[in-house]
């Protein structure tokens, strides 16, 4: 006979009448899959006027079962711990999108062009600008992302400078709103922190 024995929480089978107790329990073929299904999940089961009682599978590791009611309870404590270190480390996600997309290129629409933006190259823009400034009326050759060159003069690198800014300010924006979205969020372990980010220059465009 196929048995569940509750003070051992094991499928058994037993032969003969006197080895049933108090703690043991014959099972069908279905219910003994469902006793292995809800002791793989962490069930608990008890056994209440001859029948097997089983509660819902534990919710998460925050939960601790209360056996007087029979129910899952969430420690609080222990919850808000980990709420804490989950906002800090998804929040460290964030920051780090956040400084991969502004050294990422910006896509200048008055030229058509992918232009970088990391802080060498930013320097260098500065290091034009002052150029422009001294000689207002020349041109520069610039290598863009896709290796390709543009004729600068001062106006296009204006252009290329606000560009830049504007990007930045989309960036920084995003952070704060995935920073609050952070903060409320009640299924941090979903939350997808590449999401709403400006354009950035695709790699496969190269060449």
């Amino acid at each position: 006979m196929r048995v569940f024995l509750l003070d051992l929480m094991v499928l058994s089978v037993i032969n003969k009448k006197e080895e049933i107790t108090d703690q043991t329990y014959l099972v069908t073929d279905a219910e003994a899959e469902a006793i292995e299904t809800a002791l793989s999940n962490g069930c608990k089961i008890k056994g209440e006027n001859g029948n097997l009682i089983i509660s819902a599978s534990c919710p998460s590791e925050y939960h601790d079962f209360d056996t007087k009611e029979w129910q899952w309870v969430l420690n609080k404590e222990r919850y808000d711990k980990y709420l804490v270190e989950k906002r800090h480390e998804l929040w460290e996600a964030v920051k780090a999108k956040r400084e991969e997309i502004l050294v990422s290129g910006v896509y200048v629409k008055s030229l058509g062009k992918w232009f970088h933006t990391d802080g060498a190259t930013q320097l260098a823009y500065t290091r034009a600008k002052e150029y422009f400034d001294i000689k207002p009326d020349s041109e520069i050759q610039w290598k863009m992302m896709d290796n390709t060159f543009v004729t600068l003069n001062k106006e296009k690198l204006s252009d290329v400078v606000v560009a830049i800014f504007e990007k930045s300010q989309e960036v920084y924006k995003m952070a704060e709103i995935h920073k609050h979205k952070i903060q409320t969020s009640v299924d941090l372990e979903n939350y997808n922190v590449d999401a709403g980010w400006v354009e950035t220059y695709k790699k496969d465009k190269v060449e």
